[in-house]
């Protein structure tokens, strides 16, 4: 199984988020690019932020996943609540992918977890 983490910062969780993994004994090998994955990989992504996120490197990414099939088993976005509750912004995160892409094509499983208000706090 391969997972793809798509990060909403560029900074703290994206060191964090590797350690914390380790130490809960993940099991799976990082590597920095989909061409490498092979078997139990990870990738982290950076969203460069909750607006790039949503608007443009979601989509960037689920394409990537879709132009390289059988290599990514689950695609995992974590993003900060800010401003919304947590079950808005996860109905937000949904209702941008649902408008852009049939779920018959997603050949992968999508999840979203919030930190609420935000990473930091």
């Amino acid at each position: 199984m391969n997972f793809y983490f798509l990060l909403e910062d560029e900074k703290s969780f994206l060191k964090v988020l590797p350690h914390w993994l380790d130490y809960m004994n993940f099991g799976y090998t990082r590597v920095a690019d989909i061409q490498e994955v092979q078997k139990n990989n990870y990738i982290l992504q950076s969203g460069q932020g909750v607006t790039q996120l949503v608007t443009k490197v979601l989509f960037d990414t689920i394409d990537t996943i879709l132009l390289n099939p059988g290599k990514i088993d689950k695609l995992v976005i974590i993003l900060d609540a800010e401003e919304l509750e947590v079950e808005e912004r996860k109905q937000k995160v949904k209702e941008q992918i649902s408008s852009n892409y049939h779920s018959k094509d997603i050949n992968f499983e999508i999840a979203t977890l919030v930190c609420n208000r935000c990473f930091e706090t």
